[in-house]
C-alpha cells in the first residue's frame, strides 16, 4: 500500500475546514461563543473516522510505501501517521519509505 502524506494532508485539513464551518454556523454570535457552551465534538469524530478508515486499510497491507514526508510538519498530523505505522508494525508489516518527493517536479 502506498501512502501519500500529501494527498492525505490534504484530507486532513479538508476535515478540519468542514470543523471550522459547523463552529461558525452554531456560534453566528460572538456573544453565543463566550457563553460558556462546550467545544464541538465534531472534531474528534471526524479525525477518528478518516483515521479509522486508513487504520483499517493499512491493516491489510503487508508493505506500506510512506510517500511525501515533507507533508509531516504539523504535530497533530504527524502523530495520527505514526499511529498509522505503529500500528502496522504491530502485526508484522513492514514500513518502506519512499524518496519520492512531492516538492520537485517531474
Amino acid at each position: 500500500m502506498v501512502l501519500s502524506c500529501q494527498q492525505l494532508y490534504v484530507q486532513y485539513n479538508d476535515a478540519h475546514a468542514a470543523i471550522n464551518t459547523r463552529e461558525t454556523e452554531q456560534f453566528s454570535h460572538a456573544e453565543d461563543w463566550w457563553s460558556g457552551e462546550p467545544p464541538l465534538s465534531v472534531e474528534s469524530r471526524l479525525m477518528d473516522q478518516l483515521f479509522g478508515e486508513l487504520r483499517a486499510e493499512v491493516e491489510q497491507a503487508d508493505v506500506l510505501v510512506l510517500e511525501d514526508r515533507e507533508w509531516l510538519q504539523d504535530d497533530r498530523f504527524s502523530n495520527q501517521i505514526d499511529q498509522l505505522l505503529a500500528a502496522c508494525r504491530a502485526r508484522g508489516g513492514e514500513i518502506r519509505y519512499s524518496t519520492r518527493d512531492s516538492m520537485t517536479p517531474v
